[in-house]
C-alpha cells in the first residue's frame, strides 16, 4: 500500500513555528546572555576577519552574576493579590516590591557641593516590608546625615561601626521598630535598607553629602546620577583583602552578597520606574557665560548671585545621570586658591590649583608624536548607542592622528583581539583600514576587562619596529620611548560596568610601569569611579560622552589635552612641618586640568594667626621653565565640611596606599577612625535610624527596589535582577531548546522528502 505523502504547505509553516519557538527559549542567544550578563563571548563581528587575531585571542574565563545573599523572603503567590499591587519574581516566588521617588537638591558654592537627596518609599501592598534599594551617588561623595522621616516625625541616624551598624538595625527590624540604614558596596554604590514600612504608608529617607567640583578651565561640571548600569562581575575575580573585623577579612570589592551590583531594574517605558525631581542652587564668584545640561532640558534663573536650575519636567524618569555644565567669565589667569575651616584645635584646608590658560600651554608645550593603544569594550553593557557613540569616538580619535604617530586597536568583551599585532603607523591607508574594521565592531558577551588591561600592557611594552636609521634607546620616565620619541599610551573607551575595580586598580599600581593611561567614558550611567581612579593611577585624563552630538567636539578636545602634561614637579611650600597633606604626591597636570589638595594642620587654629594659608606658595615647571603662585584664602564658616572632606580625601589616599602594599588592618583602623569620628559613611561604618516604639505586629518583607534601566542600555535584565548562570531555569530551557530544535528540523526534512512522493 502506498504510504500517503505529507503536503509541504502544510509542514514548512509549522516547522518554521516550531524552530523559532525553539530559538526564543533558547539560553543561548544574545537577548538570553545580556540577561544574566555572563555568555560565551563571540567575535565583534563575523563578517570581518580581521576582527579576530587567533594568536591575540583568548577566553577571559567563566563569568557569573551571584544571587542575592539577603534574609529569606517572605513569598506571596501572584493569584492572591488585588489589582495594581506590585510584586517582584525570585526563585522561591514573588515578593512585594515598593515604589520609589526621588527629590534631590544640589547646592554649589564655587567648588564645594552640598547635596540633599529624599528617597521616597510607598508600600502599596497589605503587608508591611523592607525596603532594600541598591543606588549610586557621585564617585567622590562623602554622605554624613541621614535621618527617617514618617508623617511628621523626624528620626535621625548616628554612625556606627558597619557590624554593630547592621546588628543594631536588625533588632530594630525584628523586634517591630521603623529602621534605616546606609551602607557603602563600592566608593560610588550604597544600600538604603528601610524596615516596618506598613501597608499603604509612605517612609521618605533624607540623606546628605559632601563632594567638590574640579572645574576645567573656565568649565565647571556637575553629575548626579540616577541610575547605573548593572555590573558585571568575572569569574574568578581577585580583590584586594582588607580587613572587616579584628581577626577577619573580607574584599575592597565585597561580593558576599553580589546583589548589590545586580539589583532588580525596570525595563524602559515601565510605568513605574523610578522618578526624580531635581534642582540646583549655584553660587558663583564669577558671571555666567553659559549653562547647559546635555542630559536633560532645563530652566534655569538668575536672580542676586544665585542660579537656580531644574529639569524643564516636574519630575524626569531616573535612566541617567543628570548632567549640568557651565562656563564663567574670567579676564585673568586662573589663579590657585584656598578654603579654611577650623574645627576645635585643628586647621583645615582645601586648595584648588589650576594649570596656566589653554591658550598659553599651547603655545609653549610642543606637541609630541605618540604610540596610542585604543581598548574599545564591546560587552553586551556597550549594546545599542554606546557602542555606537564609542565606535564613532574611536573613529575621529584615529583619524585625528598625524602620519608621525602610531596606533593600535584592541577590542574586548570576555575575549580580546586587536586590529593589528602591534602599533603601526597613522597613515592614511592604515587609518582608512581602522576606519572599515572598527566600524563593524558589535556589542555582545561579558566585561572582562582585567585580562584585556593586562594584553594591553603587553602590547605596549613590545619593542617597536624601528627605521634603518634609528637606534636603540631606553624608555624614559614620562612614557616616552627612546627609539622612536614617541610617547605611549592607553586610551580606554568604556562603561565602567565591572564590579572587581579593584582588582584592576592594583594591577594598574603594580604593572603600569610608564605607560600613561586615560579614559573616555561612554553611556548615560558610566561608572565614573572606576574612569577616575584609572586615569588617576595611570597618570592619565577622564572624560565622559552621554550624547552622540558630543562626540566630535568632546574627543577632539581630549585628545588635545592628553597631548602633553603642561604643569609637572608641583609642591607647596609654606606648610607647617606637621601638615596632614592628601595627596601627599602632587600629580602632573594637563591642560584645563584642576586638582585639589586637603590639608589638615594639627593645632593649626590656635595659632591665632588667621592668615596663615596666605603664606603658601605653589611651585612647578611650565615647558621646562619655572612657574609658581602664591595662594589666596577665603575664609569659611564653620560646618562648611572642609574637616569632613579631609577625611573623604584621608580615607581614598588609604585605600590607595593599600593598593601599595599598605598593611591592611592598619588601613583598616585608620579609615574606621575617620569615619566615626567625621560621622561618614565608608566601607567600615554606617548611618543607622532606630524609632524607640514599635509599629509593626508583624514581620516585614523583604522588598527590593528596582533601579531603571540606563537609558540606551539593550540589557534584557528582568524586574527580579539579573540572575548567575545555574541559578536560573536554564538548564530546562536548554533542554526544551534543543528538543524543539530537533523536532522542527525533523519536520523541514520531512517536507523536504514530501517532494519525492512520500516518507518510508
Amino acid at each position: 500500500m502506498k504510504t500517503p505523502t505529507i503536503p509541504r504547505f502544510r509542514t514548512w509553516p509549522f516547522a518554521t513555528f516550531v524552530l523559532l519557538v525553539a530559538l526564543a527559549v533558547s539560553p543561548a542567544l544574545p537577548h538570553r546572555t545580556a540577561t544574566v550578563a555572563a555568555a560565551t563571548a563571540q567575535p565583534p563581528t563575523a563578517a570581518h576577519p580581521a576582527a579576530t587575531a587567533p594568536a591575540g585571542t583568548t577566553t577571559a574565563g567563566t563569568a557569573h552574576l551571584a544571587a542575592t545573599t539577603r534574609p529569606s523572603t517572605v513569598t506571596v503567590s501572584p493569584n492572591s493579590v488585588g489589582s495594581g499591587e506590585l510584586l517582584c519574581r525570585t526563585d522561591d516566588g514573588y515578593t512585594p516590591m515598593p515604589i520609589l521617588g526621588m527629590d534631590v537638591s544640589v547646592e554649589v558654592t564655587d567648588v564645594l557641593v552640598r547635596g540633599r537627596l529624599d528617597q521616597v518609599f510607598l508600600n502599596p501592598e497589605p503587608v508591611g516590608i523592607e525596603a532594600i534599594y541598591v543606588f549610586p551617588l557621585p564617585e567622590h561623595a562623602a554622605v554624613d546625615a541621614m535621618e527617617i522621616r514618617v508623617g511628621d516625625r523626624i528620626i535621625r541616624a548616628v554612625v556606627k561601626e558597619r557590624e554593630e551598624a547592621r546588628r543594631t538595625y536588625e533588632e530594630a527590624r525584628d523586634t517591630g521598630r521603623k529602621a534605616a540604614l546606609i551602607e557603602e558596596e563600592r566608593a560610588n554604590l550604597f544600600t538604603t535598607s528601610v524596615a516596618n514600612i506598613g501597608p499603604g504608608e509612605t517612609v521618605t529617607v533624607h540623606l546628605e553629602y559632601l563632594e567638590e567640583i574640579r572645574p576645567e578651565g573656565d568649565r565647571y561640571s556637575l553629575h548626579f546620577p540616577l541610575t547605573f548600569t548593572p555590573r558585571y562581575t568575572p569569574g574568578g575575580a581577585g580583590n584586594v583583602a582588607l580587613p572587616v573585623s579584628a581577626g577577619t577579612t573580607a574584599q575592597v570589592n565585597p561580593l558576599s552578597d553580589p546583589s548589590t551590583v545586580q539589583p532588580p531594574f525596570r525595563p524602559h517605558g515601565d510605568p513605574l520606574a523610578p522618578r526624580a525631581i531635581v534642582g540646583v542652587r549655584l553660587f558663583t564668584p564669577r558671571p555666567f557665560a553659559s549653562i547647559s545640561s546635555p542630559s536633560h532640558q532645563i530652566v534655569a534663573q538668575s536672580d542676586d548671585g544665585v542660579t537656580t536650575v531644574r529639569t524643564h519636567e516636574s519630575s524626569v524618569r531616573a535612566d541617567r545621570d543628570f548632567v549640568l555644565e557651565w562656563t564663567v567669565t574670567r579676564d585673568t589667569e586662573p589663579t590657585p586658591s584656598a578654603y579654611i575651616e577650623d574645627i576645635e584645635e585643628d586647621r583645615f584646608l582645601l586648595l584648588t590649583v589650576e594649570p596656566p590658560r589653554a591658550a598659553a600651554a599651547a603655545e609653549i608645550a610642543e606637541r609630541m608624536s605618540t604610540e596610542t593603544l585604543f581598548v574599545l569594550d564591546v560587552s553586551g553593557s556597550m549594546d545599542g548607542p554606546s557602542i555606537e557613540q564609542a565606535r564613532d569616538a574611536l573613529v575621529h580619535a584615529v583619524e585625528r592622528l598625524g602620519p608621525e604617530d602610531a596606533f593600535n586597536v584592541l577590542w574586548f568583551n570576555d575575549r580580546y583581539g586587536s586590529f593589528a599585532p602591534g602599533f603601526v603607523s597613522a597613515t592614511g591607508d592604515e587609518v582608512h583600514r581602522a576606519r572599515s574594521w572598527i566600524q563593524h565592531l558589535e556589542a555582545t558577551g561579558g566585561t572582562e576587562i582585567h585580562p584585556a588591561f593586562l594584553r594591553a600592557l603587553a602590547i605596549c611594552k613590545t619593542p617597536p619596529t624601528h627605521d634603518a636609521n634609528q637606534q636603540e634607546g631606553r624608555r624614559h620616565a614620562d612614557g616616552v620611548d627612546g627609539s622612536t620619541g614617541r610617547q605611549r599610551r592607553i586610551v580606554f573607551l568604556t562603561d565602567g560596568a565591572v564590579s572587581n575595580e579593584e582588582e584592576l586598580l592594583a594591577d594598574v599600581v603594580a604593572k603600569r610601569g610608564d605607560v600613561r593611561i586615560h579614559v573616555v567614558g561612554i553611556g548615560h550611567a558610566p561608572n565614573r569611579y572606576l574612569m577616575q581612579k584609572l586615569a588617576e593611577e595611570g597618570r592619565g585624563l577622564a572624560t565622559s560622552i552621554t550624547g552622540e552630538e558630543e562626540v566630535g567636539p568632546k574627543i577632539e578636545e581630549f585628545l588635545e589635552r592628553i597631548d602633553r602634561p603642561v604643569l609637572t614637579d608641583l609642591a607647596i611650600s609654606g606648610l607647617p612641618s606637621n601638615a596632614e597633606m592628601v595627596p601627599s604626591t602632587l600629580p602632573d597636570l594637563y591642560t584645563d586640568e584642576a586638582l585639589q589638595v586637603s590639608v589638615r594642620i594639627p593645632g593649626g587654629a590656635r595659632s591665632g594667626n588667621q592668615d596663615h594659608a596666605t603664606q603658601l606658595r605653589l611651585t612647578g615647571e611650565v615647558a621646562g621653565t619655572s612657574w609658581h603662585h602664591d595662594v589666596p584664602t577665603l575664609n569659611v564658616e564653620h560646618g562648611s565640611g572642609i574637616g569632613t572632606r579631609w577625611a573623604r580625601f584621608r580615607i581614598d589616599d588609604a585605600f590607595g596606599r593599600l593598593r601599595r602594599g599598605a598593611d591592611s588592618n592598619e588601613v583598616r583602623a585608620e579609615v574606621l577612625a575617620l569615619g566615626l569620628g567625621f560621622h561618614i559613611v565608608t566601607p567600615y561604618t554606617s548611618l543607622v535610624a532606630v524609632e524607640e516604639r514599635a509599629t509593626a505586629a508583624t514581620p516585614s518583607v523583604p522588598a527590593p527596589v528596582a533601579n531603571a534601566l540606563p537609558a540606551g542600555s539593550t540589557l534584557g535584565s528582568p524586574i527580579g535582577g539579573s540572575l548567575p548562570r545555574g541559578g536560573t531555569n536554564e538548564p530546562l530551557w536548554t533542554l526544551l531548546g534543543w528538543v524543539l530544535m530537533g523536532l522542527g528540523t525533523s519536520l523541514a526534512l520531512l517536507a523536504g522528502t514530501s517532494k519525492l512522493g512520500g516518507v518510508r
